[in-house]
């Protein structure tokens, strides 16, 4: 599961760096938790759980549509922050070798 959470994650866009798929995933997992609530709760239970997005959609009272673009939305935002963290970290490592 956690190779599939990564790939899940990262696969939507062109932006897939090697450093990306390296991340531990405890830290992850940590910035799934940090998603806005409707973000996260779509996720886990769709990526985590194993339900479908109709499912999803029954379960929460929203649309199937809703369902779906919060999923993506989550995932943009996982991306955006895994993105963060690399740029953080390369910023790290270069200032550490001059």
């Amino acid at each position: 599961m956690p190779i599939a959470i990564k790939n899940e994650i990262l696969k939507d866009d062109t932006i897939i760096d090697s450093e990306m798929t390296n991340l531990d995933l405890d830290v992850i997992l940590k910035l799934i938790q940090e998603l806005p609530d409707q973000y996260r709760l779509v996720f886990n239970l769709y990526q985590m759980d194993g339900f479908s997005h109709k499912e999803i959609a029954k379960m929460l009272g929203i649309s199937e549509n809703t369902s779906k673009s919060n999923y993506h939305r989550s995932k943009l935002i996982l991306r955006d922050k895994i993105l963060e963290l690399n740029a953080s970290n390369k910023t790290k490592l270069t200032s550490h070798e001059e």
